[in-house]
C-alpha cells in the first residue's frame, strides 16, 4: 500500500487484492466453522439461503474440490468490498487496510462466509442509494446479499423505514445519551430475556454464544465512537451523516448485546462503515504533522484490536480456529 502511495501505481491495489484472496481463499482448516462448510459441500444441506445453495450446488457438480468453494467466496467477497470502498472514497488504502483490520470484518469471513459475502454487497448496496440515488439498484443488490444470508434482511429494513431518521444530524450529547442508554440495556441484562422469548431456534442465543464482555473493550469502543462523532461534529455533507448514523446503529447493536456475540455479527452490517469514515477524519487535517500523527494512531489502534482478536483466538479450546494459519497449499 505504501508503494502504491509513493509510486501512484495502480497495480500495487491489484497485488495487495491478489494476496488477500490468497490468504483467505486457500486458508485450510481455518475458521470456526470451516468443517460446517465442508459438511455443507459434501452433504445435502438444502434449508440454507438459496444463493448460497445454487453455488454449492454448481461447484459440486464441476468439482469434487470444496476447496474451490472457499476460494470462490473469498475472491467475491474481497473483490466486492475493495470496489465498493473504491467507489466511496479516494482514501481507499487506507480504507481497505481498515477493513482488513478490524477482526469483525476480514477474520470474520473466515468463518461467517454467508454472512461476510451479505455485508460486502449491502456495503455497496449504501453507494448506490446515496451517491447515485438508485432505489432500485440498493434493493437489487442488498437483496442479492439477502439470499446469501437471511440475517441481511435487518439492515435492509432499518434502512428503508429509517433513512429519513438516518439523514438527520443529530448532536453530540444525543449520541453520548443514546450510547449510554445502549450500555445500561447491555449492562442489564435485559437482552437474555428478551431473546429467550421470542422463541424457535433463536432462542438458543439466549444460552449459547454468551460470553462476559470486556469493560476495557466498552471503554475504548465508546471513547473511540465518541472521538468520530466529534471529528464529524461541523459536517455539513448529508451522506457522510448518513453513513455516520449507519456506523452509530453498529454501535448500539454491540453495546445493547454485548454479551452475545452471534448477535453482535449483525453490528457489522453497520460499522464496516468507520472504514469510510474514519479515513476522512485522518487526511482532512491540513497540518502534515498532525495528519501523520493521527495517521499512526488510528494504525496503532487497529492493529491492537486486531492482535488482541488473534491473541483471545490463540487461548480457545475449539478447533479449528484462526491460530495457527494453514494454507491449502502446505498441506497438499
Amino acid at each position: 500500500m505504501c508503494l502504491g502511495y509513493a509510486f501512484k501505481a495502480k497495480i500495487f491495489d491489484y497485488v495487495i487484492l491478489l494476496l488477500i484472496i490468497f490468504i483467505s481463499g486457500f486458508r485450510y482448516e481455518v475458521g470456526y466453522d470451516y468443517y460446517n462448510y465442508y459438511s455443507m459441500f459434501v452433504g445435502n444441506h438444502l434449508e440454507l439461503e438459496p444463493l448460497f445453495m445454487v453455488v454449492i450446488s454448481l461447484f459440486r457438480a464441476w468439482w469434487d474440490e470444496p476447496q474451490y468453494v472457499f476460494f470462490f467466496f473469498s475472491a467475491v467477497t474481497i473483490s466486492i468490498i475493495f470496489y465498493a470502498i473504491k467507489k466511496f472514497t479516494k482514501y481507499y488504502r487506507t480504507s481497505f487496510l481498515i477493513y482488513l483490520l478490524i477482526p469483525g470484518l476480514y477474520l470474520n469471513s473466515f468463518s461467517i462466509i454467508r454472512q461476510g459475502i451479505a455485508i460486502s454487497f449491502f456495503l455497496l448496496s449504501i453507494y448506490y442509494l446515496l451517491y447515485l440515488n438508485k432505489r432500485s439498484k440498493y434493493l437489487i443488490i442488498s437483496m442479492i446479499g439477502f439470499m446469501f444470508h437471511f440475517s441481511a434482511i435487518i439492515p435492509i429494513v432499518i434502512v428503508l423505514l429509517m433513512r429519513r431518521l438516518l439523514a438527520q444530524k443529530y448532536s453530540l450529547y444525543f449520541h453520548i445519551i443514546i450510547m449510554t442508554l445502549a450500555l445500561l440495556i447491555g449492562i442489564s441484562g435485559i437482552m437474555g430475556l428478551v431473546i429467550s422469548t421470542i422463541g424457535g431456534r433463536y432462542s438458543v442465543y439466549s444460552t449459547a454464544f454468551v460470553e462476559q464482555v470486556s469493560v476495557f473493550k466498552i471503554i475504548v469502543l465508546f471513547f473511540f465512537s465518541l472521538f468520530i462523532l466529534y471529528s464529524y461534529e461541523k459536517n455539513s455533507d448529508k451522506n457522510l451523516t448518513f453513513l455516520l448514523n449507519l456506523y452509530q446503529l453498529g454501535i448500539i447493536v454491540n453495546f445493547v448485546f454485548s454479551d452475545f456475540t452471534a448477535v453482535t455479527r449483525l453490528s457489522y452490517y453497520f460499522l464496516i462503515f468507520q472504514t469510510i469514515l474514519v479515513p476522512r477524519v485522518i487526511y482532512t487535517y491540513r497540518h502534515q504533522a498532525i495528519k501523520l500523527l493521527m495517521l499512526t494512531l488510528f494504525i496503532v489502534y487497529y492493529f491492537g484490536i486486531q492482535i488482541n482478536a488473534l491473541l483471545v483466538d490463540e487461548k480457545l479450546d475449539s478447533y479449528p480456529k484462526m491460530t495457527p494459519y494453514k494454507n491449502y497449499f502446505s498441506d497438499n
